[in-house]
């Protein structure tokens, strides 16, 4: 059974009903490259879509998210650890539901997940 029949009518559930706001599939993947004390990342994630109600009539679409960060890793100034970065989330700017409100009132089950953003950041260690 496929999301968009009725499983309502079904006395066994484990006859192919999804589970609503859970996707049957989630796949993610990561390429790090660190020559030396710079670092590049790459992150897919594949998220399947999600049935949003008990009677399976209704889903969210499944999405693919690209999401890149670069950086430097651990240098010292003085007795501090510093190493800055800066990322890119969903790179492709993908329009996509995040989360769902499993049955809904009146439909409304989809929540929009963020668009493209830019993200610096520092982590810092001080040395005693």
């Amino acid at each position: 059974m496929d999301v968009g029949q009725n499983c309502a009518a079904l006395e066994d559930p484990s006859k192919g009903c999804r589970v609503p706001g859970v996707a049957p599939q989630r796949l993610q993947g990561l390429l790090r490259v660190a020559p030396g004390m710079v670092f590049g990342q790459v992150v897919g994630t594949y998220v399947d879509k999600v049935a949003v109600n008990d009677v399976n009539t209704a889903s969210a679409p499944s999405y693919f998210l690209v999401d890149v960060r670069a950086g430097l890793d651990d240098f010292v100034v003085g007795n501090v650890t510093l190493s800055p970065w800066a990322a890119v989330t969903n790179l492709t700017d993908e329009a996509y539901i995040a989360s769902v409100v499993v049955n809904a009132t009146g439909n409304r089950f989809f929540e929009p997940g963020p668009e493209r953003s830019f993200q610096v950041g520092m982590r810092a260690a001080w040395a005693r």
